[in-house]
């Protein structure tokens, strides 16, 4: 009897590959990211992240200087004038008010009460002063806050004002005839004769100022 060997199939083994979860995760935010990315480059500027993170300091920039140089101009000092001649004859007439004034022999002393906001002026002089002269405080830096006040007699060469509101640090303070009471209705007062006196007073160290002394 003879036996014959057969020889063995060949065995196909097919392997399944399967990916793990995460490798599916990854491919798909790869997808979602570039199809982020072509949505992007199809929008507008407005629309994308980097077009704000750019222009934005831009903007700031822009609307801070507008607001610095408008503010500027609004509340710019008033020190400066444009008519140069005129202001210089204007200066050499309030230099002759103010020789007038020593002329004249006008002195006194001027008072101010900030908790009543009363203004007390008595003055020496000569002869008889206008019933009625004006108190002009300026400031230093700003024309919105100056001030005027009228200064009534109340006895001979002594006056009474009031102030509208309560007066801090340095102010530039001129005394002279009112002009609108000037006039026929006063016509003994030192026949009309305009005068001024200059004087500046800082409530930060006093509340009194003395002239022509």
């Amino acid at each position: 009897m003879i036996w014959r060997c057969q020889q063995p199939k060949p065995v196909v083994l097919l392997v399944q590959n399967r990916n793990s979860p995460a490798d599916g995760q990854n491919k798909m935010s790869r997808q979602r990211s570039a199809l982020n990315e072509q949505d992007q480059e199809g929008q507008p500027w407005y629309r994308q992240f980097w077009g704000w993170f750019v222009f934005t300091p831009l903007f700031v920039v822009i609307i801070a200087s507008l607001f610095f140089v408008s503010t500027a101009f609004k509340h710019a000092d008033d020190v400066v004038v444009d008519n140069y001649y005129k202001e210089g004859r204007m200066i050499n007439q309030r230099f002759e008010l103010d020789k007038r004034a020593v002329a004249l022999g006008i002195a006194g002393e001027l008072r101010f009460d900030r908790e009543s906001g009363e203004v007390f002026l008595t003055l020496q002089a000569r002869e008889s002063l206008e019933k009625t002269l004006r108190l002009d405080l300026n400031h230093p830096a700003s024309e919105n806050l100056d001030r005027s006040v009228v200064l009534t007699a109340v006895s001979v060469n002594s006056y009474r004002g009031d102030l509208d509101r309560a007066l801090d640090h340095r102010w530039y303070i001129r005394i002279q005839a009112d002009t609108e009471s000037v006039g026929d209705s006063q016509p003994e007062a030192l026949n009309n004769t305009p005068w001024r006196l200059n004087g500046t007073i800082d409530f930060a160290h006093s509340d009194i100022v003395s002239f022509g002394q």
